[in-house]
């Protein structure tokens, strides 16, 4: 099974709650760890979730983002005209990889 390893989110988010350039680590001496995200109510827990499940299943129809019962679609997290990236290292039994 792969392990999330680090996260990297640049110029993206709900426009209530931007992401500016982000690098998470869920390692710890280069090996994958248990890891906790501690934000307050509206701190961008979900919209996190969202957007790494975004990469990890791109032909789901059914956007995770979605709060307080809204109809919030992927496209919402990104501003017209302006890249914007989510980046995952993982690790499996084959080594580390990256997904965009």
């Amino acid at each position: 099974m792969a392990k999330l390893l680090r996260v990297h989110l640049v110029a993206l988010g709900h426009h209530e709650a931007r992401f500016h350039p982000l690098s998470l680590r869920f390692e710890g001496q280069g090996v994958p760890m248990a890891s906790v995200v501690n934000l307050r109510n509206g701190g961008g827990k979900t919209s996190l979730l969202s957007l790494i499940y975004a990469v990890l299943l791109p032909g789901k129809l059914d956007f995770l983002g979605k709060v307080n019962g809204s109809n919030r679609t992927v496209d919402e997290y990104f501003t017209l005209g302006r890249l914007g990236v989510v980046a995952l290292e993982m690790e499996s039994q084959v080594g580390r990889f990256v997904l965009m």
